[in-house]
């Protein structure tokens, strides 16, 4: 009888077409409905429960990712090309690798990347937006940088907060977890303060719990999850697979689209 091997699956996808990534009643068109799909296909699992799926991120409607991880006992060795034969071309897994039996994509992680891009807006101060996200660094209460949930709370640790501007306008946020919606909130927040909407002195307000409303969400269409990064897990990338991610990207043609091939470029 083969051993059960625990494998763990880096996934890039570009979001546009789905509601998500998580599974949704209704019959919704989302990633892990299409991976989890081809997984099956492939024999790779049987009883989802049984194969201790877990994943790393649930990324909203219309945010992308080149580091999505999620993890199962396989009852096969999964090939990469076998699984991206039975994935539209707006996902692929770029990778497979053996993970400890106890890992858990989402505990385990040590730090999350999220990249987002837009176009730079008129008039925009750049130097007081870099002041701005320096205050996010460190340990804050983000209740009003985040979707609040129920029970769960608000408090975070942000390891790097940035923005750069060029031909675009580029945040990265690094952190070993985020609240829902909280980059997206971040980014706003950031995008107020560089076109002169708040001061730094709200922002900070806003920081320490002294404001009233809570910064809406930018749009998804400029998120993506850069990279994720384990201690004790390295998944190689496949060159065809990147290749494959790559290519309708470069269909896709749009800002985020790029900035993907970028981070991908670097990577690789």
């Amino acid at each position: 009888m083969r051993e059960i091997m625990r494998h763990a699956f880096l996934v890039a996808y570009e979001g546009s077409n789905y509601y998500g990534f998580v599974r949704q009643p209704g019959g919704v068109p989302t990633v892990e409905s299409v991976l989890l799909g081809a997984l099956k296909d492939c024999g790779i699992f049987t009883n989802l429960k049984e194969s201790r799926y877990q994943i790393a991120a649930r990324t909203d409607r219309g945010v992308g990712a080149l580091a999505q991880v999620l993890a199962m006992n396989t009852l096969k060795t999964p090939e990469v090309e076998e699984i991206n034969s039975r994935l539209p071309e707006d996902v692929v897994v770029l990778g497979v690798g053996v993970a400890d039996k106890d890992f858990n994509p989402r505990r385990d992680v040590v730090a999350k990347h999220y990249k987002y891009v837009c176009e730079v807006p008129e008039n925009f101060n750049v130097e007081i937006a870099k002041e701005a996200a320096s205050m996010l660094v460190g340990k804050h209460d983000f209740r009003f940088f985040c979707a609040r949930e129920k029970g769960k709370t608000t408090e975070g640790k942000i390891l790097l907060a940035r923005v750069d501007v060029g031909k675009h306008l580029t945040f990265d946020f690094v952190a070993p977890a985020f609240l829902r919606q909280q980059v997206r909130r971040m980014v706003q927040a950031l995008l107020e303060v560089g076109i002169g909407v708040i001061d730094l002195e709200y922002f900070s307000d806003a920081l320490n719990g002294k404001v009233t409303r809570s910064f809406r969400p930018a749009p998804p269409e400029g998120l993506f999850l850069a990279n994720i990064t384990y201690r004790r897990l390295l998944i190689p990338r496949d060159e065809k697979a990147v290749e494959r991610f790559v290519s309708f990207l470069r269909k896709k043609g749009d800002l985020r689209a790029h900035a993907m091939i970028e981070v991908l470029s670097g990577l690789t």
